[in-house]
């Protein structure tokens, strides 16, 4: 993957798929858990890394689940 910016064309190497929604909802948290793998991606990948976070919305409510 690549991006160009004014011009010039960068080479990427790493690739995030993320909503703002979430990056926000990440940065609001005190405890973030992280995970690698190698083995459930396509061979043109090298890793999966993933960053999970768990929070309440009230005392009721279930845990969710941020990815």
């Amino acid at each position: 993957m690549s991006l160009v910016y004014e011009g010039r064309v960068y080479k990427l190497k790493d690739t995030a798929i993320v909503t703002g929604s979430n990056i926000r909802l990440l940065a609001a948290m005190r405890t973030w858990g992280m995970d690698g793998t190698f083995k459930v991606v396509p061979q043109w990948y090298q890793q999966l890394f993933t960053i999970h976070a768990l929070y309440r919305a009230t005392q009721f409510e279930e845990e969710k689940t941020v990815h």
